[in-house]
């Protein structure tokens, strides 16, 4: 349970060996590159080419899986369309079916394993899928040209409605040598205003269609009088029309019609061809990872020391893994120098942890704050024992716990996660356990009273108990206590890598000092309640002498007049103590609304099943699983990140630094597969 030690590797090679020895050294899985220095008589080159080349794939394989869940969302609407038409015993229009049948969703998606011989397999079928990607870009690009043209035929179509009852061609309406022949649109509610310029010009006809909101108007007039016509006309907000088709609006409606159903069935059929790609997903997505390898590879290489026919590689691997590196390396030659070292100070050195079954999971919540630097001391242990023991204490139900734990460890199978992944559901699952063991403590049963049943027996204090109010001053006083305890563990440990390093008077100011000086506190405090003298003098013994050691010691560091007032600055450290403590009253506030809202829940229902006879249940059970579903949701979620915060301020402030990187060995950047090692 620590941070592995890790090696620094150095090896120079002939530029030929180069593509085998990183592929041998991915398939180690252990293995992280980095740039190398650039030597005297050595230069770098990049392969901008090779990298666009990689990320223009990378993107054509995206838009391949992305454009197919897209289609399988349209083709799912327009189903469901279907069978809501069927219910209802409407028609269905032929263009508007489609031949598909929508694959049944898996609960989870489960990341596809492979070996590392079988994965880059896909290599050799790389133009056989990209060719695929290709036929899927051409239909993408056909759905944009029919999108475009039927936009812009319905759009005709509704143009030219309001001509429907015109029976004349669109193209008679065209000028003779003394008269304007007119053709056009008005506001249906202002014809009147037709009926008033007739009157003003006697030569003029002008006949108005059937319309609700426009209406179509013919006007002839002579040439000599059209411009006043006009003028007149736009009080009726008059709109010349420019088709000028050599049929009817009724028949240019049909043809345009048959126009949009043709594309609509073409669009269908295109819908399906798209849609017979969907098993060839699995093979875009292990080739999109395939690309991600070769970009990482790439870029490894771009990082190289080079000279006309060798270069330099340099890494980390973890120092336990020696043998497999140098096997993996002497597989391919013997032609090559390695020079392998312990890390020195200032060398950028990755972060490796391990930790058993029941701690790593909580890594993912110390890597969400910052990875442990490559010095640091591993948080995780502690971290696990706190925020395991705190999840419990701000949750309190057992019932709550138990949906917890079972839902966690579920998810978590039949999710299947690579390694690495899925390490919050274990944390949410261990959670469970943590919050399944408070609720009895607490006697919490989805705020039912057990009084009177064997579970009152195994309960340690109700947070909420109508015959002893103290029993809230006890869950507080059980957060601040589990506070103190965390921040002196924080303390210690901060002790422990001061003396690791060597400076023991930092150790004793800035840690023994001060548990002296709480020491002190405590038992004079203790004093009072166990009214033994004693412990009343030598708290204040203790505290005097951990006071003394800050006031003397606390300038060490500092020169002049600052050497010896020194000490006074750190004295208001307790304030940032009792701070920090305090800080954990949160235990005390969650843990309280957790109890309060389900009570609220129970009540409620309750009120309502004694209101209505019978019925009230029906009611009050629907009532009864919202409510608790939503207060798990709620407090979990407080509990999560409430719980967070007091590991990353309040424990991590005194001691943890973090601002590592996690070890990322060659070609373990997939995203849609894994490679197994």
């Amino acid at each position: 349970m620590s941070i592995i030690k890790m090696k620094k590797l150095t090896l120079v090679a002939y530029g030929k060996d180069r593509l085998r020895i990183l592929r041998n050294l991915q398939k180690t899985g252990c293995v992280e590159i980095q740039h190398s220095e650039v030597l005297d008589n050595t230069f770098t080159r990049e392969n901008a080419d090779k990298k666009d080349e990689i990320t223009s794939n990378m993107m054509r394989l995206q838009f391949a899986f992305e454009f197919l869940k897209n289609q399988q969302r349209v083709a799912g609407n327009i189903k469901k369309a279907e069978e809501k038409a069927e219910k209802k015993k409407l028609p269905v229009p032929e263009e508007d079916r489609l031949d598909y049948n929508p694959k049944k969703k898996r609960g989870f998606n489960v990341t596809p394993r492979y070996e590392f011989e079988e994965f880059y397999g896909i290599a050799e079928r790389i133009p056989d899928i990209m060719q695929k990607v290709g036929d899927l870009e051409k239909i993408n690009q056909r759905f944009t040209d029919i999108r475009a043209e039927l936009t812009k035929l319905q759009a005709t179509v509704a143009q030219l409605e309001v001509f429907r009852s015109v029976s004349a061609p669109l193209s008679a309406f065209t000028d003779t040598a003394h008269t304007a022949i007119i053709l056009g649109v008005i506001n249906a509610n202002k014809r009147d205003v037709v009926e008033r310029v007739k009157g003003e010009y006697p030569a003029l006809f002008a006949e108005v269609g059937e319309g609700t909101k426009l209406a179509p108007v013919a006007v002839i007039a002579l040439k000599t009088e059209i411009d006043g016509v006009l003028e007149g006309l736009n009080e009726a907000e008059f709109i010349k029309t420019t088709f000028t088709f050599e049929m009817t609006a009724s028949d240019k409606i049909k043809e345009l019609s048959d126009k949009i159903t043709s594309l609509s069935r073409e669009k269908n059929e295109l819908l399906e061809n798209a849609l017979s790609y969907e098993k060839y997903v699995a093979d875009f997505k292990q080739l999109f990872d395939y690309w991600n390898i070769e970009n990482a590879r790439v870029q490894a290489r771009d990082g190289f020391a080079l000279t006309k026919t060798s270069f330099v590689l340099e890494g980390w691997y973890p120092a336990e893994a020696e043998e497999k590196v140098m096997g993996a390396l002497h597989d391919v030659t013997e032609a090559m120098v390695i020079e392998t070292r312990d890390p020195v100070a200032g060398d950028p050195v990755p972060t490796l942890t391990r930790n058993n079954k029941i701690i790593s999971p909580y890594e993912c919540i110390t890597n969400m704050y910052s990875p442990p630097a490559y010095t640091d001391i591993d948080p995780n242990p502690f971290v696990a024992f706190f925020y395991f023991l705190m999840f419990g204490i701000m949750m309190g139900d057992a019932v709550y716990g138990l949906l917890l734990l079972i839902g966690g460890l579920l998810i978590y199978k039949f999710a299947k996660p690579v390694p690495g992944k899925g390490k919050l559901l274990l944390v949410v699952a261990m959670g469970g356990l943590s919050t399944f063991i408070w609720g009895i403590l607490f006697g919490g049963w989805m705020s039912f009273d057990v009084s009177g049943t064997f579970l009152e027996k195994l309960i340690w204090f109700k947070p909420i108990d109508e015959t002893n109010p103290n029993t809230a001053i006890y869950m507080l006083v059980l957060g601040l206590g589990i506070g103190l305890v965390q921040v002196l563990v924080s303390m210690g440990i901060h002790g422990y890598d001061l003396i690791k390093h060597k400076n023991w008077l930092d150790a004793i100011v800035d840690v023994f000092a001060w548990y002296l000086v709480y020491l002190g506190i405590g038992l004079f405090a203790l004093s009072s309640f166990a009214k033994v003298p004693a412990l009343k003098t030598a708290g204040i013994v203790l505290a005097c002498i951990g006071v003394g050691a800050i006031l003397i010691l606390g300038g060490h560091d500092k020169k002049g007049f600052k050497k010896a007032t020194g000490g006074l600055g750190k004295l208001y450290g307790v304030v940032n103590f009792l701070s920090d403590v305090l800080s954990y009253s949160r235990l005390f506030g969650l843990g309280l609304a957790t109890a309060v809202i389900g009570m609220v829940v129970n009540q409620i229902c309750g009120v309502i099943i004694d209101l209505i006879p019978y019925a009230g249940w029906l009611i009050a059970a629907p009532i009864f699983v919202i409510g608790h579903v939503f207060n798990i949701a709620i407090n979990t979620l407080g509990t999560y990140i409430h719980n967070a915060r007091l590991q990353f301020i309040e424990f991590f402030g005194r001691f943890y630094q973090g601002g590592g990187h996690v070890f990322k060995p060659l070609g373990s950047n997939t995203k849609y597969t894994y490679i197994e090692k």
